[in-house]
């Protein structure tokens, strides 16, 4: 996405598909994208024009400060030109925090959110959201 209006746009189909994978997958009556999926998140980045490298915002929770240029959008003001997002915890495959985005394995929600002014941004990028879906196990080496 090259522009602002697009950016708009983007977040505002990201924001409805995103609201297609809620629900409970057994109940008959949810969406067939939850059943699929079984996640309720699109993670997403946010790139400015002057910058080849993504957003990133920082967060404290249970004792533990995280940097993350991933995100899950909240809510979205088009005339306002306003995106409340929480951000995803980055862990590596061990499950250690971290911020390099070469080494994310799982990301996790947290309940750590920022309102962003959209003007500020040119891009977006979706993320696999199978890096909600996995777990960490560490198999001995013996």
């Amino acid at each position: 996405m090259e522009n602002r209006a697009d950016v708009l746009t983007a977040l505002k189909v990201l924001k409805e598909q995103q609201d297609q994978l809620a629900g409970d997958p057994s109940d008959c009556f949810s969406s067939l994208l939850t059943k699929l999926f079984k996640v309720d998140t699109i993670p997403f980045s946010l790139y400015s024009i002057d910058s080849v490298s993504p957003f990133y915002a920082e967060g404290f929770i249970e004792e533990a400060y995280f940097k993350t240029p991933f995100f899950r959008i909240e809510s979205l003001d088009i005339k306002k030109k306003l995106s409340v997002v929480s951000l995803l915890m980055p862990f590596d495959v061990y499950g250690d925090v971290v911020s390099d985005c070469k080494d994310v394995y799982l990301l996790k929600r947290t309940p750590v959110f920022l309102s962003l002014e959209l003007k500020d941004f040119t891009r977006v990028k979706c993320m696999d959201i199978n890096l909600l879906k996995r777990e960490i196990i560490i198999e001995p080496k013996w």
